[in-house]
């Protein structure tokens, strides 16, 4: 998923790219956490989907409300996103492509430290 093909340090291995971001704000709407049309976020929003679906380890900024300096938005704005089943649609989607290459490897490790009782 690029966008203009800048990357952020730690994104190497997910491929993954730092948008532009624009720094107007428009709030989704509080129920839904969905844009209202002609949203201006969504190069926020996406950095945001790509930021959780990093490993908790690899996030930089580490916390929410670091990220949401760093976009320029309110952090209740993300945790308004965070609300939208869409949102989590996107982040899944992300990790699967992350780590489909090693989808067997993690089952078998899983299967074997089972095995051993260290699950």
């Amino acid at each position: 998923m690029k966008t203009d093909g800048r990357k952020r340090e730690g994104d190497s291995e997910r491929g993954i790219t730092k948008p532009v971001i624009s720094k107007k704000p428009n709030r989704p709407h509080a129920k839904s956490g969905q844009l209202p049309p002609g949203g201006k976020k969504d190069a926020e929003r996406l950095q945001f989907t790509e930021w959780l679906a990093l490993p908790s380890e690899m996030r930089k900024p580490k916390h929410q409300g670091e990220l949401a300096k760093q976009l320029g938005v309110d952090s209740g704005t993300l945790s308004d996103w965070k609300r939208s089943p869409d949102l989590w649609d996107k982040v899944r989607k992300l990790v699967d492509e992350g780590v489909k290459e090693h989808h067997a490897d993690v089952i078998s490790a899983t299967v074997k430290a089972a095995k051993c009782g260290n699950i």
